[in-house]
């Protein structure tokens, strides 16, 4: 068998339908399923808690309810100043499911913008071919005033595709 990896990866292009919605894509579309576990949080305390599609989805639903009654609609800006926390990712859900846009804010970074820098140490453990889910798991790590790192890994049906360490630099927007 040939290895067409590289053939892959050099053709490859995103296929985004003309009516596409990130929260129904990302929860809505497992919500029917109360078994479905979609996030597994702990604090720095060992506080936990656990999280179905359809218990994001339902509170997911019931803050966009409340941001429409607000007058908040399609391609309206909606502002988040939240830790990471099941909260954040509500949020996110409410405000994509409306077709509005979230934008995460910080204090520290006001009027800054991020810029990615790079990857480094990327390691390819498997190939992803077309029709694979892809699950993508970003984690910060070292953050500055002027720069930041993480770690990525990218699995497909539990197995490591990809993992590398990401960079990226603060700037004057």
């Amino acid at each position: 068998m040939r290895d067409r990896y590289a053939e892959l990866v050099r053709e490859f292009r995103w296929q985004v339908p003309g009516r596409f919605n990130i929260a129904r894509a990302c929860c809505g579309q497992w919500a029917e399923d109360p078994s479905r576990t979609a996030l597994h949080w702990e604090d720095e305390s060992g506080a936990a808690s656990t999280w179905s599609f359809r218990d994001i989805q339902a509170a997911a639903n019931r803050l966009s309810n409340a941001l429409a009654a607000l007058g908040v609609g399609r391609g309206d800006r909606v502002a988040l100043i939240l830790p990471q926390r099941p909260e954040t990712a509500i949020a996110y859900m409410a405000i994509f499911q409306m077709g509005a846009i979230a934008l995460l804010l910080d204090e520290r970074y006001r009027g800054k913008l991020p810029l990615f820098g790079g990857i480094d140490k990327a390691r390819f453990r498997r190939q992803v071919g077309p029709g694979d889910c892809l699950d993508l798991e970003v984690r910060l790590g070292r953050l500055s005033a002027r720069a930041g790192t993480g770690t990525g890994t990218a699995s497909v049906d539990g197995a490591v595709a990809c993992e590398a360490s990401l960079l990226f630099v603060i700037a004057d927007a």
